[in-house]
């Protein structure tokens, strides 16, 4: 058992583990790893059996530009005395520097400031979200609140280069025949199953009218975040969700962004994204749309 002292003057005394060392030999522990694998070292995997392709060496390198995002939050006090209150800060980072610029610094033998400021020109990108016991504007709950909030950010920038513009061309592939409807899960006021959201329903403001309670649904609904928040214990569980979600969602504006402006340069661009290009959790059904895209 670990404690600590009452008045902190002492160091904290971890739990003892020499009471473990039994797990190990106890024969119930060793008839189960009888029936186990465990992984072979390295110098034990044999690749004779496997065909190896190798990748051929381009003469020229196609790539001019690289493009980088990350992101990362923190969830901080507002008010810690009890009803605490908590809010969470994003920041994300889009990172585009030339691989011409690399290259060069790469054959110096000293780095000048300059030339790493060349690749430091970063658009940060930042995102406050109520997280526990807070309400945002007029709204009169968490869940709410949520919405809200990430639907004011989708509608930060100017109509063509808000996050909102490239999430409805993402969503109903605009970029190619386009569909028509998307299918909701919910709705978030009223809980009806399966709501169609369709373009021709939609407001120039990007927001619907559920049939059932004619209530709110934003675009930004679709992420399906409002699932999983709970008034009373918080939108912890969904930070993890919306910071990844993000990053994607970055990735796709640059490349909307590119393709409406200089379309043959997508070809000579790099993206590089921090962690899995996957969407988990409540925003895994944005992979359909993603892979349609790719």
């Amino acid at each position: 058992m670990g404690y600590s002292s009452k008045r902190g003057r002492r160091p904290v005394e971890y739990a003892s583990r020499s009471s473990h060392s039994y797990v190990i030999n106890d024969p119930s522990v060793k008839a189960f790893l009888d029936q186990c694998r465990l992984p072979v070292d390295v110098d034990q995997v044999d690749l004779s059996d496997h065909q190896i392709i190798e990748a051929p060496i381009l003469e020229g390198n196609p790539i001019k530009h690289v493009i980088a995002v990350d992101g990362g939050y923190t969830e901080v006090a507002v008010r810690k005395e009890f009803p605490s209150s908590t809010l969470t800060f994003f920041q994300f980072g889009a990172l585009i520097f030339s691989v011409e610029d690399l290259d060069e610094i790469s054959q110096k033998p000293f780095i000048d400031p300059e030339d790493i400021a060349k690749l430091k020109n970063i658009q940060r990108i930042k995102l406050t979200l109520p997280t526990k016991n807070m309400s945002f504007k007029n709204e009169k709950s968490l869940v709410n609140s949520v919405r809200r909030t990430i639907f004011d950010f989708f509608l930060r920038e100017p109509d063509e280069n808000s996050f909102m513009s490239t999430l409805k061309w993402f969503l109903f592939e605009e970029y190619s025949n386009g569909i028509n409807a998307w299918n909701l899960a919910s709705c978030p006021e009223c809980r009806r199953p399966n709501i169609q959201l369709e373009t021709k329903d939609m407001a120039s403001d990007y927001t619907f009218r559920c049939a059932s309670c004619s209530g709110p649904i934003y675009l930004t609904d679709v992420f399906r975040l409002h699932e999983a928040v709970d008034n009373e214990l918080g939108a912890g569980g969904v930070l993890g969700y919306i910071s990844t979600l993000i990053e994607q969602i970055i990735l796709v504006h640059l490349a909307r962004v590119i393709l409406m402006k200089r379309p043959d340069l997508l070809r000579e661009i790099l993206f590089i994204k921090d962690g899995p290009l996957a969407f988990f959790g409540q925003t895994a059904n944005m992979h359909r749309p993603m892979r349609n895209l790719g």
